[in-house]
């Protein structure tokens, strides 16, 4: 009995130090994939932005400086606050100690306050520095509302109608001093019927004059 017992000591031991040399072994290589990056930039400025509506994306800018003595080049990743999705991803190349503007672009569907915070990254993906979080303000489009297009529309009709009015009431005015087409046309009519009549009344003259 004692055998087995110890042999059952020694293999629940075993069995531990296995366990621990795994964790081991995968939170170095965890820590190892994490590692900052040896880059070194700084940032001048806080970020500016603006133009952001709930129908328009809005531009983000981002202000850094290398550290190195050659060009680099960056990446700026934004991520929204709340929700930790990336909104966008943007290169730059960086020239030794000269600021440099990194500037990104994207949108929100909603108006409101919304919050974002930025990491600057190598090439490797390896985090340099992470800065935020900063708020924006998002303003409310007003062609996103229906009742902005039925404005337009409406504003659009009204407008062809008194111009089709302005333009009739100037050509009443030029074809006849503000006689309708009906009026014109009837007093045309009457101007041939006299003339017709003058002229059998001339030749009825004509007539009596010979005999």
């Amino acid at each position: 009995m004692s055998d087995k017992m110890q042999a059952k000591k020694l293999f629940t031991v075993a069995l531990a130090l296995a366990c621990v040399m795994s964790f081991a072994f995968i939170f170095e290589a965890d820590s190892s994939d994490a590692a900052d990056s040896t880059v070194k930039v700084v940032k001048t400025k806080d970020p500016t932005w603006g133009g952001f509506t709930d129908m328009k994306d809005g531009n983000f800018t981002v202000y850094l400086m290398s550290n190195m003595t050659d060009e680099i080049t960056v990446k700026v990743v934004v991520f929204d606050t709340e929700s930790g999705k990336e909104k966008d991803r943007t290169e730059a190349v960086l020239k030794p100690s000269e600021e440099t503007s990194v500037r990104t672009g994207f949108g929100y569907g909603s108006d409101g306050t919304k919050m974002v915070y930025y990491k600057v990254l190598d090439v490797e993906d390896k985090e340099i520095f992470t800065d935020g979080s900063f708020e924006i303000s998002v303003s409310h489009s007003l062609w996103k509302n229906t009742s902005t297009y039925v404005a337009v529309v409406i504003i659009v009709i009204v407008i062809v109608i008194v111009v089709v009015v302005i333009m009739r009431s100037r050509t009443k005015k030029v074809v006849g001093g503000g006689k309708s087409f009906t009026e014109l046309e009837a007093e045309r009519k009457a101007k041939r019927t006299n003339k017709v009549a003058e002229r059998q009344t001339y030749k009825a003259g004509e007539k009596k004059t010979r005999k």
